[in-house]
């Protein structure tokens, strides 16, 4: 799961780990995304004039949910639906937009990937306000530009105890879409270009 906040406002989406041991029902029953309806696992919001895009990759190939004990987190999947309406999404705003999913979308292959992540990655190609995806699973973090988009992979929090094994970040949106992301503990921070660059 990835927590992250704006303006105060809380934000989480699903991983893999959370369909562990829970359904997505019971997890959407136990959490508050502020402004966000509880059954929502992917959905978008606007704030501080930039648009926020949470997607739900926890999908098997046969377009099942994940659920307990139904689910390899090797087949990692937005369904058709999603794609479309992440499409709609997108062609309605005007301000810049991330996008958050847990599992990699910046290449094709290996067992970290979401397996229909090109045709993914071809929806925030079309819209140039997109300047990031931010993503995880991944436990070593890493950092990909696919054409403008930038992809940052947090760094796990699971590889250790104690302090010096959280990984955060502040991320700052400047006017001309380049970014600065302050990394703290493990987190990797540092300046990305704007998207247009």
């Amino acid at each position: 799961m990835v927590h992250f906040s704006i303006d105060l406002d809380i934000h989480r989406y699903l991983g893999n780990r959370e369909v562990e041991g829970l359904s997505k029902a019971q997890f959407l029953s136990a959490v508050e995304n502020t402004g966000i309806p509880k059954e929502r696992t992917h959905y978008s919001f606007d704030r501080s004039g930039l648009h926020v895009v949470v997607l739900d990759a926890n999908y098997r190939a046969d377009g099942a949910d994940y659920d307990t004990g139904n689910f390899q987190w090797t087949d990692a999947n937005l369904p058709p639906t999603q794609l479309a309406w992440l499409e709609k999404d997108l062609a309605g705003t005007k301000l810049p937009a991330v996008l958050c999913v847990h599992q990699l979308l910046d290449r094709d292959e290996g067992s970290h990937y979401v397996r229909n992540a090109a045709e993914v990655r071809r929806v925030p190609a079309r819209h140039p306000r997109v300047p990031a995806v931010f993503q995880g699973h991944q436990h070593r973090g890493q950092y990909n530009r696919v054409d403008w988009v930038h992809y940052y992979t947090l760094k796990a929090v699971v590889e250790g105890s104690g302090k010096t094994n959280n990984a955060y970040a502040i991320v700052e949106l400047h006017g001309d879409t380049s970014m600065t992301i302050t990394g703290y503990r493990q987190a990797v921070g540092g300046r990305l270009a704007s998207s247009s660059s």
